[in-house]
């Protein structure tokens, strides 16, 4: 093996590192807001699978996203809205506010807490995509910085709209 072939070996093995790194320290919270998102868990790990195989296909320019996680996430996102625009019923798409629901009733509590979720749940998909992407984050306490790259927003204009989205959000709970 030459010196060339073998600074492409270390390249790639530095690569495929990084890649491990990346999907080791994001891919749960990744999984998480792409549940929240789509509702479905099968639906999210098919998101998330292709924002990290879009993060390995990238260019070997030297330079990485500066931010990887808002990257990813913000890749996420578009995907999950492309998804939305080909499926066109976007109104009717549930919106899970957790991934690991109980599906027995056993309890009154157990009853009004699937009730509350349900309710929650149905006032998230009546949101704009960018409300509900925006009240999704904020649960995953995710920076004002971060919503900001992921929005595309200034980060003074993310707790203004924020504040907005919750507000909506009360107001259809009511």
């Amino acid at each position: 093996m030459d010196f060339t072939q073998t600074q492409t070996m270390d390249r790639i093995t530095e690569t495929h590192t990084a890649l491990e790194r990346l999907y080791r320290d994001h891919a749960a919270w990744l999984l998480r807001l792409a549940v929240r998102l789509t509702g479905r868990l099968d639906t999210a790990e098919e998101l998330v699978q292709e924002a990290f195989l879009r993060m390995a296909q990238q260019p070997d320019t030297g330079r990485s996203p500066e931010n990887p996680r808002a990257w990813l996430c913000r890749v996420t996102v578009n995907l999950w809205r492309d998804r939305l625009r080909r499926l066109r019923w976007r109104r009717y798409l549930p919106l899970a506010c957790s991934p690991n629901m109980p599906d027995d009733h056993d309890t009154e509590a157990d009853y009004l807490q699937q009730d509350r979720i349900a309710k929650v749940r149905h006032a998230l998909s009546r949101l704009s995509d960018r409300d509900r992407l925006l009240v999704v984050l904020y649960w995953d306490e995710t920076s004002y910085a971060e919503m900001a790259r992921v929005l595309d927003l200034r980060v003074t204009s993310v707790g203004k709209a924020l504040s907005r989205a919750i507000d909506r959000l009360a107001a259809l709970l009511e």
